[in-house]
């Protein structure tokens, strides 16, 4: 009895195997089937050429501003086509891309090359030593420094400062020297992007873009640059700066006063007047402060100073200097 129960209970296992082989059997079988079926109804070949090239055209786009987002550092090589060209004309160059506001704003390259190395040298050590040989880098942004103490040139100096000490080569450290000068290019432009933001924020943009366009309206008319230059243009023109209604002084002007964007002046309507020193990374190092009579306001200039100590925060610090508003 025990015997034909394990038979059946073997037998009825089988049948329910050989049920589940057919059902996944066929269930592989159905799950072909669609797939060629969605397969075909998507091939590639039913969408237009255009639209095709149109989608490559935007990945590639969205890959490279991934890229540039994420490294705003990137090296790449180039042959120098001059036959003359040092190291047989290979070239690495460094980009660097400045972002401010979502936006990118400027380009800058840094080309290298290796002239080291020749006339019975040490090959080996020299020839890896770079050397800058082109760039766009601004000329407020000290390159030469930069390079001098990241890139030196494979000289050979005495360890202990006498002939007899050993020999001692400079090293050169490229990532530092591309971590400082793109450090100094986004701190320069964060400097001039706050001197344009205030300018905006006052009202300043809009009155040039004013008198340009009132000055290119009298030349349409016929009139020459003189009357343009006579003394009711200049009249017309101060008064767009004067105060409003004898209500609160306004700013007049905010500019750098030199190509690195480091000493920025303002002007308000009624004669003060404030000039501020910034450091390389945007901090404030000096604020001078004077009154209308052309006499320094220390108080003035002491309590902006505790109030803001970057530049970023420089337009909400002058709105508050004495309660003045600019338009």
């Amino acid at each position: 009895m025990a015997t034909e129960g394990l038979d059946s209970e073997e037998a009825m296992f089988d049948d329910d195997i050989a049920n589940l082989k057919k059902r996944a059997k066929r269930l592989r079988a159905d799950i072909k089937t669609h797939c060629s079926t969605i397969a075909s109804a998507f091939a590639p070949e039913d969408f237009p050429a255009e639209l095709v090239d149109i989608i490559s055209q935007q990945q590639a786009h969205t890959q490279e501003s991934l890229w540039r987002i994420g490294a705003g550092v990137t090296a790449f090589k180039v042959q120098d086509p001059d036959p003359r060209a040092v190291n047989g004309g290979s070239v690495l160059g460094i980009r660097f891309e400045i972002m401010r506001n979502g936006r990118f704003i400027q380009i800058y390259v840094v080309l290298l090359n290796r002239p080291y190395g020749k006339d019975g040298q040490e090959d080996h050590v020299t020839k890896a030593y770079l050397r800058v040989h082109r760039h766009t880098i601004p000329n407020c942004i000290p390159l030469g420094g930069l390079a001098a103490r990241y890139l030196p040139p494979p000289t050979v100096t005495d360890a202990i400062g006498d002939d007899d000490g050993p020999a001692k080569r400079k090293t050169q450290n490229l990532s530092l020297f591309v971590k400082e000068l793109r450090q100094r290019l986004v701190a320069y432009h964060n400097r001039l992007g706050a001197v344009a933001d205030m300018r905006r924020a006052a009202g300043l943009v809009d009155a040039d873009e004013k008198r340009r366009n009132r000055r290119k309206r009298r030349r349409t008319e016929g009139e020459s640059e003189a009357a343009d230059d006579s003394t009711g243009s200049d009249e017309e023109d101060e008064s767009d700066d004067g105060d409003d209604d004898g209500g609160a002084p306004r700013i007049i002007e905010f500019s750098s006063k030199d190509a690195e964007a480091k000493q920025i002046e303002v002007n308000w309507s009624n004669g003060d007047l404030c000039r501020i020193v910034l450091d390389d990374d945007g901090e404030i190092e000096k604020c001078v402060m004077f009154g209308a009579n052309g006499q320094r306001d220390a108080a003035a200039a002491r309590e902006f100073q505790q109030r803001v100590t970057r530049v970023d925060r420089l337009q909400d610090a002058i709105r508050r200097k004495r309660g003045l508003e600019p338009a």
